[in-house]
């Protein structure tokens, strides 16, 4: 008897699609939604395994909060800064024990990934020398209360990418954007595995 497994629900809020559609949209073992914001629908959140908060989104307290009760049920979720203004979410930062320092435009790159962690462990099988890794332009820089963990680490010391546990599911919160403005993330080949990876994570299945 084979067990097939069900496919994996995941929602984009933004008021239009991401890099993050290429990869989910047409493939069969994933449901892709994009959700305004302004009219988000609970039970949609309530199932998905990954939800990203894409530059695009401005969310309310109460969807930022809504959110958190899903990765608190299980639930992985991404979150990208808006390109409007990095406080938009600040809710859901607070929350994370981070908060926005200040958006900082000179250009630097990713120094180190922390291989060592779940969430790369069976991802990365063997680093090269020189690995190509992901290029910035400009990010938000995030003060933490040392409680969320630093995935990926910039030349300069400052985190792109935190994650942390809340519940039983995940929350990444990256300091960089997808639009080619802020960096080149979505185009390196660490892109598409850290998304499926991160909604493989989900628990609700």
């Amino acid at each position: 008897v084979l067990s097939v497994k069900p496919s994996l629900s995941v929602v984009e809020l933004g008021t239009e699609k991401s890099n993050c559609a290429l990869i989910f949209e047409d493939d069969e073992q994933f449901r892709y939604t994009l959700m305004e914001p302004s009219h988000f629908d609970l039970g949609t959140i309530a199932q998905a395994q990954l939800l990203i908060v894409n530059e695009t989104a401005k969310l309310n307290e109460t969807l930022q909060q809504t959110l958190l009760d899903a990765v608190s049920e299980g639930a992985s979720l991404m979150v990208f800064p808006s390109l409007d203004d990095p406080k938009n979410n600040n809710y859901l930062y607070q929350k994370l024990g981070l908060s926005v320092v200040e958006a900082d435009t000179n250009a630097t790159a990713v120094e180190d990934l922390a291989v060592q962690h779940d969430f790369f462990n069976d991802m990365i099988l063997n680093l090269p020398q020189y690995p190509d890794l992901p290029k910035v332009k400009q990010h938000i820089r995030l003060k933490s209360n040392g409680i969320p963990t630093s995935l990926l680490t910039m030349k300069n010391g400052d985190p792109l990418m935190l994650s942390e546990t809340v519940g039983n599911g995940q929350v990444f919160v990256m300091a960089t954007a997808l639009s080619p403005a802020w960096s080149d993330f979505a185009d390196n080949a660490l892109f598409v595995p850290m998304m499926v990876k991160a909604t493989f994570m989900g628990g609700k299945i």
